[in-house]
């Protein structure tokens, strides 16, 4: 969906309902789950006891997958709450994930994320 006019029945560029209900499709994979670098030494590891107990390819009582993330900044193994990033998972480096899993899908100009005093902010 790309937003390009203010709706004159509400005053506003979209409903917010239904801006959070597209991006919530993919963020919620992040939710409660593991972010490791592609490199990082663990990564083996953890699927490795994923697959001992039995959880590599889901947990049967993981109720929030979302949408496929796989893109050149990110995997998303939203099965068992694992996402492999290519950078350091900063808040900024982050932001430009968020960015790039819903570019297509809103007409995104800033981006920012608070918690607590601090903050992180993109423009594009």
């Amino acid at each position: 969906m790309h937003i390009d006019s203010v709706n004159s029945k509400i005053g506003f560029l979209s409903p917010c309902g239904q801006i959070k209900s597209i991006a919530w499709d993919y963020l919620k994979n992040f939710d409660h789950s593991i972010i490791l670098e592609e490199d990082d030494p663990l990564l083996p590891k953890i699927l490795e006891v994923y697959d001992i107990q039995g959880i590599k390819d889901g947990s049967p009582t993981n109720k929030l997958i979302g949408l496929n993330i796989n893109n050149e900044l990110a995997k998303g193994y939203p099965e068992c709450r694992l996402i492999v990033v290519k950078k350091v998972s900063t808040c900024e480096n982050l932001i430009e994930v968020f960015y790039s899993l819903l570019k297509n899908k809103l007409n995104i100009k800033k981006i920012t994320f608070i918690s607590g005093e601090n903050c992180a902010s993109a423009e594009f």
